[in-house]
């Protein structure tokens, strides 16, 4: 089951169009469409209101409580699928992909307020001395903002220029990211190989490959946005198969993108 965010040619007259899409059989099946107006509901307490509505009224009129709800990073409804029915949230592989590879290719070194301690307190491995030169920069922050996150980069100190030498990810290395995020993304306690076959042992070790990875090649920006961004244990839970005990049967989205 799945939820899109904009259709082509309705944003031109403020609407955003929704869609609850149900997989069976490797086919999809279309459950209900709500059509919802940004011109008065464009704040995001607003919009996830609104979902909730439409998403409680499939749910009690249809008794649909699915398992598995896959959407791309679109944060009101996220929240909306979650108040309703609390399944695994799967973000979509292709829109996941997609809005790091924009990053990497993006050349500008400040990024996602980063909080070293923290990380640190949930693997020893992470070096609190191992952060971006620069200053921070709120808007760096895919999704949803932290209450504090806005507070604790504007009373951050401005640190020294970074090197103009240096690269948030120098463009031979994007691939082999997207790889290891791939790699994180598949693993699953029912398919062996990658680590303990339990879902402390794959995010430990998914972290800590890539945080070595960055760390090898002296990429601290970067390591602050996969970490704050994906690697933290509220994100994981969002993208990572092996947050829940079963393997979802759909990898994207594009079931409910082609209909």
């Amino acid at each position: 089951m799945g939820l899109p965010g904009l259709i082509d040619n309705t944003n031109s007259w403020n609407l955003e169009l929704y869609s609850i899409i149900a997989e069976h059989d490797n086919a999809g099946y279309p459950l209900s469409y709500c059509l919802l107006s940004t011109a008065t509901a464009i704040e995001p307490r607003k919009r996830i209101q609104a979902l909730s509505n439409w998403i409680t009224k499939v749910k009690e009129v249809y008794r649909i409580n699915p398992t598995f709800v896959h959407v791309d990073k679109d944060m009101a409804e996220i929240h909306a699928v979650k108040e309703v029915w609390n399944p695994k949230v799967q973000l979509c592989w292709w829109h996941l992909r997609k809005v790091v590879r924009e990053r990497l290719k993006n050349t500008k070194l400040s990024t996602t307020p980063y909080k070293p301690t923290q990380a640190n307190t949930k693997f020893l491995f992470i070096n609190i001395t191992f952060t971006p030169l620069g200053k921070a920069d709120v808007a760096e922050t895919e999704g949803l903002i932290d209450s504090d996150d806005e507070e604790f980069a504007s009373n951050m100190r401005s640190s020294p220029i970074p090197s103009p030498s240096r690269q948030f990810c120098p463009p031979d290395l994007r691939e082999v990211v997207i790889g290891l995020i791939e790699r994180h993304f598949c693993a699953h306690p029912l398919i062996p190989g990658y680590s303990a076959p339990d879902p402390l042992s794959i995010r430990h070790w998914a972290v800590k490959q890539i945080y070595k990875f960055c760390q090898d090649h002296d990429l601290p920006e970067l390591w602050a946005y996969l970490w704050e961004n994906w690697y933290r244990a509220d994100r994981w839970g969002l993208w990572a198969h092996s947050a829940h005990p079963e393997i979802p049967r759909l990898k994207t989205t594009m079931m409910v993108e082609a209909q």
